[in-house]
């Protein structure tokens, strides 16, 4: 009999608080093999990726995804690893349009993930700064996600068209600036 098993618990930590059977444990423990969790081997992301892409695609159909994308994905810490890849990689699959993954196929919680790492060090910023900052922010992503299509970005972010267009002045946001 050969077993094969996974945890994500320390079973010798466990055994030495009495959780886990001392016995069971040395004998499960003969070949252990150790995976460290995906936020700590991100080079490896985009090659998940590549896989589930090509695992789960129709077989008369091809779905890219944008570098961006990838990049994005490298950013995020991952705390359900590759099962929530996967997951991820699956969700953008069926929402992308014409069989390519861009920054708007992005489950929100990725990308507000990744915006509020950016946010990290504005302690010494006041209130209303900081509110104008991630505003400017949250617009020209949205403007990203839309590929600067003012109306869809504006619907994005539940303003209308004019008032985005007013925010844009405000902030001097323009298409060459936010590149």
């Amino acid at each position: 009999v050969r077993i094969i098993c996974s945890t994500n618990r320390d079973l010798k930590e466990e055994v030495e608080k009495g959780n886990f059977r001392k016995d069971l444990y040395y004998r499960l423990s003969v070949v252990p093999i150790t995976l460290p969790p995906l936020r700590d081997r991100k080079s490896d992301i985009p090659l998940i990726i590549e896989h589930l892409l090509n695992k789960y695609q129709e077989q008369n159909q091809t779905i890219t995804i944008l570098p961006e994308v990838v990049d994005t994905l490298e950013e995020y810490n991952w705390p359900g690893n590759v099962r929530e890849l996967e997951n991820v990689v699956q969700q953008m699959m069926v929402f992308c349009k014409n069989n390519t993954i861009t920054i708007a196929d992005l489950p929100p919680h990725i990308v507000m993930s990744n915006f509020s790492a950016k946010s990290a060090g504005r302690e010494n910023l006041s209130l209303p700064m900081i509110i104008e900052e991630m505003e400017k922010e949250y617009i020209v992503e949205a403007l990203r996600r839309s590929n600067w299509h003012r109306e869809n970005a504006a619907q994005l972010l539940g303003i209308t068209r004019k008032m985005l267009g007013d925010r844009m002045t405000k902030y001097s946001i323009a298409k060459e600036s936010a590149t």
